[in-house]
């Protein structure tokens, strides 16, 4: 039980990290021009490093899915 809450404040510490670095890289780079773009049709994109952002947040509520996966199976 203890080695998973470690693991679990891991994953959220390093989605934290990687939310934050998803944010800076995409500035940094849009600041001089160079953001690359990700398009899912001809007229929606995102930048690319938008993507990291949306892991880190998987990241930091990593700890409230075993809770959530056990109330949901336990359901009636």
């Amino acid at each position: 039980m203890k080695s998973e809450n470690k693991i679990l404040q891991f994953l959220q510490r390093f989605g934290i990290v990687i939310f934050f670095l998803g944010f800076i890289a995409d500035a940094v780079l849009q600041f001089f021009g160079k953001a690359p773009m990700v398009s899912l049709t001809e007229s929606m994109g995102f930048p690319a490093f938008w993507s990291l952002s949306v892991i880190g947040l998987i990241f930091i509520a990593s700890p409230i899915f075993p809770f959530a996966w056990d109330k949901w199976q336990r359901r009636k």
